[in-house]
C-alpha cells in the first residue's frame, strides 16, 4: 500500500502497538499493528479512517507535519490534518483502544513535546522560504507553551472524510472502520456511480453498521450492529443522505454494500 504515510511510532511494551499515520484522497489513515490476539492469531496491520479537519493539509508539503508523541506518561497525542487526537499506547486482544478527538486547530505544528511540565508546540505560522522573507524567524521558532489540558479549549472537533470515493466495492465486503466517537452532529452522504459499475447496475443497498464497544469488531465473539440500510436508485438520482439522530454516537462506523458497484460515501461531522 502506497500513500502519504509520514509517521510511524510505538513502544516496546504495553502490547507493542505500532501506529502508522498518513492520508489519501478520502480521509486520514491510521494503521495499527497489534501483537497476537486472544485467539492466538498472529498480529497484523489494521486500517482505520479518521476525519480531515482542513483541506489546507492535503498539499504534499504536509507530509512533514503529522506527529504522534507521548507527551505525558502513557498518554499519546496525535496531530494530523488540523486535529488533535488522544490515544493510548496500550494494545491487547488484537485491538487498540481509547482513540478520541480532542480539538480542531489552524496552526502549523511541525512537532510538539513535554518540557518541565509544559506542553510545547512548535510553530510554522510563517516561513522564511529559503531566506526570501528576511523578517521571519527560523522554522519552529514560534514556540507555544501551555498545558496538555489547554488543547480541549481549542476548536470543537469537526471534520469530514470518506470510506469510499468512486471506489469499486465488492458485495458484503465491509469498508474500513471510520471514527465516530467524540463528534457532535453527524451526516452521511452516498452516491452510486452506475456509469462506473457493472453493466445493468441501477440500484445499490448499503448497510450502515456501528461498533459501540470500541474494538472495531476485532475481539472474539463481538460483532458490528446494523443501524440502518440505505437504497440508492435512479428515482433519487443515485444519491441519498442519512442524518444520525441527535445525541447518537458509537465508537466506529462502517458500510457494507449488498451489490458489486462503484460508490462514494462521505461522513461530515460538525
Amino acid at each position: 500500500e502506497e500513500t502519504a504515510f509520514v509517521e510511524v511510532a510505538g513502544r516496546g511494551n504495553f502490547g507493542k502497538v505500532i501506529y502508522a499515520i498518513g492520508w489519501d484522497s478520502r480521509s486520514v489513515i491510521l494503521k495499527t499493528y497489534v501483537g497476537d490476539d486472544e485467539t492466538g492469531n498472529a498480529g497484523k496491520w489494521i486500517t482505520y479512517r479518521l476525519p480531515k479537519a482542513s483541506h489546507a493539509y492535503d498539499h504534499l508539503w504536509q507530509t512533514e507535519w503529522p506527529r504522534l508523541r507521548e507527551v505525558e506518561t502513557e498518554r499519546y497525542l496525535l496531530d494530523v490534518h488540523g486535529q488533535f487526537y488522544e490515544l493510548s499506547p496500550l494494545g491487547w486482544a488484537g485491538s487498540t483502544w481509547g482513540l478520541r478527538p480532542v480539538s480542531r486547530h489552524l496552526r502549523m505544528i511541525p512537532d510538539f513535546t513535554s518540557y518541565r511540565g509544559f506542553l510545547v508546540l512548535g510553530g510554522n505560522q510563517v516561513s522564511p522560504i529559503m531566506d526570501n522573507n528576511l523578517v521571519t524567524g527560523q522554522p519552529q521558532s514560534g514556540l507555544w507553551f501551555g498545558k496538555t489540558d489547554d488543547l480541549w479549549s481549542f476548536g470543537k472537533p469537526q471534520g469530514w472524510g470518506g470510506v469510499w470515493r468512486k471506489t469499486a466495492v465488492n458485495r458484503f465486503i465491509a469498508s474500513d472502520p471510520y471514527l465516530m466517537t467524540g463528534f457532535d452532529k453527524k451526516i452521511l452522504h452516498m452516491t452510486l456511480h452506475p456509469e462506473l459499475s457493472p453493466p445493468g447496475t441501477d440500484e445499490a443497498i448499503v448497510v450502515v453498521q456501528v461498533d459501540y464497544l470500541g474494538t472495531a469488531g476485532h475481539t472474539a465473539n463481538e460483532e458490528w450492529a446494523n443501524l440502518t440500510s440505505i437504497t440508492l436508485s435512479s428515482s433519487a438520482h443515485f444519491y441519498e443522505y442519512f442524518i444520525f439522530p441527535t445525541g447518537f454516537s458509537a465508537h466506529w462506523v462502517r458500510l457494507v454494500s449488498r451489490y458489486d458497484c462503484t460508490l462514494t460515501a462521505y461522513f461530515h461531522y460538525t
